[in-house]
């Protein structure tokens, strides 16, 4: 009968509440962001639509039509495109992170760590140091901007500096 497409194959993880079509376009595509180190997705590329697709069009539309539905994805418009890049939002990465990363749970408590006792004060810096993808640092580093902890300022060079941290960060170690 011949070899199974390669959507026919159960993604490695299964998100909660998504179908298996969800979850397979979720871990691509996070998996792409972590590998470049970038939020923004071509469909086109990371499922091989003019090769071996991944996913029929149509249920890849559809997948990524409910994604940015439910906050996961934001489409950038294109006219005269059959699929328009994409945008992975903070929230959609964040539960992809917490169901697929092994360890994510402690990552935060490490980048901190990174932060407050060895005083490393860029994501590149805290990325090497840890051997994390810059990508999933930045998402940490920005967890963290987000409670207050610290302040970020952001370079072209795609260089994030930490520009301040807070008290209640620094205390957060003492404990």
């Amino acid at each position: 009968l011949g070899a199974l497409p390669a959507y026919a194959d159960p993604s490695p993880v299964q998100m909660p509440g998504r179908s298996a079509s969800d979850s397979l376009v979720i871990h691509i595509a996070w998996e792409k962001a972590l590998k470049d180190g970038d939020q923004y997705v071509d469909p086109v590329e990371a499922f091989d639509l003019k090769g071996s697709p991944k996913l029929p069009v149509q249920e890849l539309r559809d997948c990524l039509e409910i994604l940015e539905q439910y906050g996961s994805i934001e489409t950038l418009k294109r006219i005269g495109v059959e699929l328009s890049p994409f945008r992975i939002t903070e929230a959609g990465f964040e539960l992809y992170a917490r169901e697929a990363i092994p360890g994510y749970s402690e990552m935060r408590g490490r980048v901190v760590r990174c932060i407050v006792n060895l005083e490393l004060t860029s994501n590149k810096d805290i990325s090497s140091h840890l051997g994390l993808p810059i990508f999933l640092t930045n998402h940490l580093l920005g967890n963290l901007q987000h409670e207050g902890a610290v302040k970020l300022s952001h370079r072209i060079s795609k260089t994030i500096l930490i520009s301040n941290v807070s008290a209640s960060l620094r205390r957060e170690l003492s404990e």
